[in-house]
């Protein structure tokens, strides 16, 4: 989503709790961000402030875990950003009690980095040079692959 700004902030946060220490969370997508922050904080420590939790995620659903002493402590909310551009934390919700996630709101799967073990493509073409360590010999050596 490069060039197109500061995304406004995500929405529909809802918190379910799978077990007592973990909860899945799910919110509306926000347009033009290019991922998500999450932050957490324990409503039971005095002073405590909203921490970052798992860097940033790019769907609009994860799950956290293990969450002691328990989800219903933790109050949580998302951010949206686009590149440098974050937007300020939406409205945070605390998750009261633990209950059943309903079987429509699981999580699907991370999506795979490399399909069908793809790997990477780049312009510049394979590489040729391939470094070795020999432990006959000090440091190290080179050999080309053709």
């Amino acid at each position: 989503m490069v060039g197109r700004g500061t995304p406004p902030p995500s929405s529909g946060l809802e918190i379910y709790a799978n077990d007592p220490t973990t909860v899945e969370l799910t919110w509306a997508a926000s347009p033009n961000a290019a991922g998500y922050r999450l932050w957490s904080r324990n409503v039971n420590k005095p002073g405590n402030i909203s921490q970052t939790q798992n860097n940033t995620v790019e769907m609009t659903c994860s799950d956290q875990y293990p969450l002691f002493p328990g989800t219903w402590n933790y109050d949580w909310c998302v951010s949206a950003y686009n590149g440098n551009a974050e937007f300020a934390k939406g409205k945070c919700v605390l998750d009261p009690s633990p209950r059943p996630s309903p079987a429509q709101k699981r999580c699907p799967p991370p999506p795979e980095w490399c399909p069908a073990g793809s790997g990477p493509k780049f312009p510049w073409g394979r590489r040729r040079r391939q470094r070795r360590f020999d432990p006959n010999r000090p440091g190290w050596t080179g050999s080309y692959r053709p």
